[in-house]
């Protein structure tokens, strides 16, 4: 039988993942890895992924790229998009027709374990090899989120790094005997944001889903107490009570919940309690001492909230800085790119050290092998590398029509311009420009050339 046919869609992508997984082990892939990785096996184009997650297609590129690699180091071969399935499939068809001769099926947990193992061995090795540390930020964090109470703030624009920084400090938590969970506003319906009671019950929900808790929602929501109440009480008597190890709860996309003021200031406020009780909890009184909190936003808040009852101005905050030229170089020499001192400083001259565009440069350059200087002079061109980036950037602002004109202004002026604050805010969390105070100017010399003439002609 032809493995490629061999089973339906749905049954050969868990029996891969639960491959993947293994082969990973202790590492894991995270919720949007997993995603990625799903939606490639049924076809998904990045732009569809990057469409369905809310995400932008360079990040979910990148997201793809980085497991591929993974990958390649598992198999001892190259693994691309186009190649993925094919090898898994094989890989695993080769595996079960020697189970089948020798041992129990493949399918059983401790034989695709063993099978697992020793690819689980070369894959750790992998498996930092493309991030870059930015140093003292990871080792405080990797202290903060073992201590009792721990709350974590990361703060920085769009494809700053923020996912990949949360996925780490969710790995240092496991590794401790942590159990994880992330909550992305952002995959929420519209209609969860309809009123509080509907947004608490989804929340506790994704987290009983994401524990494998099965509890009774409507057994323990009593209507005359109110949601806050009723969220509090679940977490306290429902939820905690029934792990004995401690849990992290990372909030992605906060951003989300600035746009419902009325439910995010009782929401935060909850996080902020929360913190208090878990922080000083005592664990023969209640179970408040096992919960942990991440929060990772893009902007600046800016819904008023009292300072008693923000979680903004408590716990570690973190804000990823660009990366250095140093540390570009150093990305460049894990890509195998043989870039020098001044290849990086033309890139760097253009994209600045956003993470982002470097890394897209770097996928780019190591499928291509496009010169430095070629990269330059077609940087804003339809056939450039960013163009496909520069575009959703464009329809990103085109959502927010009040802040084009403003965007024009800076792009074309040489002075910073003086914006009010939830309009800065929200030109930096999509990345654009940068602050300083009120004033902002142009993140990159990239977003100048290509915003400058597109709103012109505008």
């Amino acid at each position: 039988m032809d493995i490629l046919k061999a089973d339906n869609t749905h049954d050969s992508l868990e029996t891969a993942l639960a491959f993947v997984h293994q082969a990973l082990f202790p590492e894991r892939l995270n919720t949007i890895q997993e995603s990625v990785f799903s939606q490639c096996w049924a076809g998904a184009s990045y732009q569809e992924i990057a469409n369905t997650l809310g995400y932008d297609a360079i990040y979910i590129r990148g997201i793809g790229s980085r497991l591929w690699k993974q990958l390649s180091g598992i198999f001892g071969e190259k693994v691309t998009k186009s190649n993925f399935q094919v090898i898994i499939r094989q890989y695993l068809f080769e595996q079960s027709t020697a189970a089948n001769s020798h041992t129990p099926p493949l399918d059983s947990s401790s034989e695709l374990e063993k099978v697992c193992l020793s690819a689980s061995c070369k894959a750790d090795t992998n498996q930092d090899e493309f991030y870059i540390q930015r140093p003292p930020i990871e080792k405080r964090c990797y202290e903060a989120i073992v201590q009792q109470g721990a709350l974590i703030r990361i703060k920085a624009p769009k494809q700053m790094g923020k996912t990949l920084l949360m996925t780490k400090i969710l790995l240092c938590a496991q590794r401790h005997r942590h159990h994880t969970v992330v909550v992305s506003l952002r995959l929420a319906d519209v209609n969860i944001f309809s009123d509080l009671d509907r947004f608490l019950q989804w929340f506790c929900a994704v987290v009983c889903d994401q524990l494998n808790i099965s509890i009774d929602l409507d057994q323990q929501w009593k209507p005359i107490f109110g949601s806050s109440y009723n969220c509090t009480q679940f977490f306290s008597r429902a939820l905690l009570t029934q792990i004995n190890d401690p849990v992290v709860i990372a909030l992605d996309d906060v951003d989300v919940l600035f746009d419902h003021p009325e439910i995010a200031s009782d929401f935060l406020g909850l996080i902020r309690a929360w913190c208090e009780k878990a922080k000083h909890s005592v664990a023969k009184s209640d179970a408040w001492h096992l919960l942990k909190l991440m929060v990772i936003h893009s902007t600046e808040v800016y819904i008023p909230l009292h300072q008693h009852q923000s979680p903004f101005n408590v716990g570690l905050s973190v804000e990823l800085p660009d990366f250095t030229a140093e540390q570009v170089l150093s990305l460049a020499t894990r890509y195998g790119v043989s870039w020098t001192e001044s290849d990086v400083a033309s890139i760097m001259a253009l994209v600045g050290g956003k993470p982002n565009l470097v890394r897209l440069t770097l996928d780019w350059v190591l499928e291509n092998s496009t010169p430095v200087r070629e990269i330059l002079d077609h940087a804003t061109a339809p056939t450039g590398i960013f163009h496909e980036h520069l575009r959703q950037q464009f329809r990103r602002i085109q959502k927010y029509p009040d802040l084009v004109p403003l965007l024009q202004e800076v792009m074309t002026k040489d002075q910073p311009v003086s914006l009010s604050a939830v309009q800065g805010f929200q030109l930096e969390s999509l990345g654009l420009v940068k602050l300083h105070g009120q004033n902002a100017a142009p993140s990159c010399a990239l977003y100048r050339q290509y915003f400058d003439v597109l709103l012109r002609n505008e």
